[in-house]
């Protein structure tokens, strides 16, 4: 890439208006994320035509997919706030070493998780909390998953390490071709070539290797500031730790949503297959509006981090609040819709089953009034990842998937039996927020504290 073009973008995170920049940044990531939350939604829709042990299988399922999203999260959110500190500073050399360091590891990890899937299927499945008659439909679809783990892997990572330069549009085009690819093959595996719940798996394989082409194709073709050339691999103690440091927030956050998934299915399996596949169900549609807070997240990062590392603190600031006020605008405006229409919501999945229905409905509804808080903690999350401060994400990172979830999860059924299952969303949510207060107010005092300083000086 030429230095005017890399010149340009410089600029545009240091000095374009705020609410533009944002605008164009998260625009493409909400996007992405809502095009792969849609597409969970249709592979849970075509696959509930197959009954209710299928699409509780794709909830059992569902933590081996967080669990790969965590390990590319990890890799790619940590070279992310390498990246965007390191061209904030004009380091072009250490966001290189950043990127490719990343990508080849996470590409290592996907090898590795598929080899073990080859041989250890059958007991992870029953692991992730698979009943006797969920087990055959949750084996189906794991053992061709893990498959393409590799892919998976790698597209996380790619996706964040373009977006850590400016280059969000090019990150939507890969995750969102192969999204939509994978929502039209879905159909014609599951019922034209009559393969059931394994067709919609493998239908997943050519898609994720799609998106893989595509994203790789942007450094091969040199249209992105960074390299993956292997020359820039780097087995080197302090770029991994850095990497590390700030991308486990991601693996913690990922990584403890996968074992509460698996501890939710263990929860509600007491209660019947209608209680796992409520909470799939429920769980997909949700992850809509998170997954729309979270490209808003993804917008700001590089904005923050960028100007942090130039030591652009008002600029951070200004970012910071607008990225709040627009990520809990929506949330508000999507979950008032959830709200109103879960009833209906819930039957496009499983009209036939009222048990499903009507268990899904009371879930959803409790956790529409608490979801949008969210907006706040994520906001704040991506603040300290963008920031380098590694502890202050860890811990916000562990507060909803760990210090609160998990517990919700052992206490409220035993205490509360399925009423306690249909709360635990809600009450994780604003737990998490309380959580959340104190970092939330030490982050805008360290702003502050750092714009006078800089004015000062």
């Amino acid at each position: 890439m030429s230095q005017n073009m890399q010149n340009e973008r410089y600029a545009r995170l240091g000095s374009d208006p705020i609410p533009s920049l944002i605008k164009n940044l998260a625009g493409p990531a909400i996007i992405s994320m809502l095009i792969s939350s849609f597409y969970n939604l249709t592979d849970t829709f075509f696959v509930s035509s197959l009954g209710t042990s299928a699409t509780g299988a794709v909830g059992v399922v569902m933590p081996l997919m967080a669990i790969m999203q965590a390990v590319g999260m990890t890799f790619g959110t940590g070279a992310a706030s390498l990246i965007s500190r390191s061209l904030g500073q004009r380091n072009q050399k250490r966001a290189a070493e950043a990127a490719a360091t990343a990508f080849y590891s996470a590409l290592t990890c996907g090898i590795l998780m598929s080899v073990y899937g080859f041989f250890g299927a059958a007991s992870l499945v029953q692991l992730l909390g698979a009943t006797e008659t969920i087990l055959p439909y949750a084996l189906a679809y794991g053992n061709v998953i893990l498959i393409g783990a590799p892919f998976i892997i790698a597209n996380f990572t790619l996706n964040n390490i373009l977006r850590s330069e400016g280059n969000a549009f090019q990150a939507m085009i890969g995750i969102s071709a192969g999204v939509i690819i994978n929502i039209i093959l879905d159909p014609i595996f599951i019922f034209v070539l009559d393969m059931g719940i394994a067709g919609a798996a493998w239908a997943t394989i050519p898609s994720q290797m799609i998106s893989f082409a595509i994203l790789l194709s942007h450094f091969l073709r040199g249209t992105s500031n960074l390299s993956l050339a292997p020359r820039f691999f780097r087995l080197e103690f302090m770029l991994y730790y850095e990497e590390l440091k700030m991308g486990s927030p991601s693996l913690f956050r990922q990584g403890l949503a996968a074992i509460s998934q698996v501890l939710m299915n263990q929860a509600a399996g007491p209660f019947g297959d209608a209680a796992i596949a409520a909470v799939s169900i429920v769980t997909r549609v949700t992850m809509m509006v998170y997954s729309a807070m979270l490209g808003m997240g993804q917008g700001f990062q590089p904005v923050a981090g960028f100007n942090y590392g130039s030591k652009n603190f008002s600029r951070l600031q200004e970012a910071f609040w607008y990225s709040v006020k627009m990520s809990t605008i929506a949330a508000v405006a999507c979950c008032s819709v959830i709200f109103v229409f879960a009833t209906p919501l819930l039957s496009l999945f499983r009209a036939d089953d009222l048990q499903v229905v009507e268990l899904g409905t009371r879930i959803i509804r409790l956790q529409a009034l608490t979801l949008p808080f969210q907006a706040w903690v994520v906001i704040t999350n991506m603040s300290y990842q963008a920031m380098g401060r590694g502890l202050q994400s860890f811990i916000l990172a562990l507060s909803r998937n760990g210090f609160c979830y998990i517990p919700c999860i052992l206490i409220l059924p035993r205490l509360f039996g399925l009423d306690g299952v249909v709360a635990i969303q809600a009450t994780t949510d604003l737990l998490s927020l309380l959580i959340a207060i104190p970092l939330f107010i030490s982050l805008l005092r360290e702003i502050k504290q750092s714009i006078a300083a800089t004015t000062l000086s």
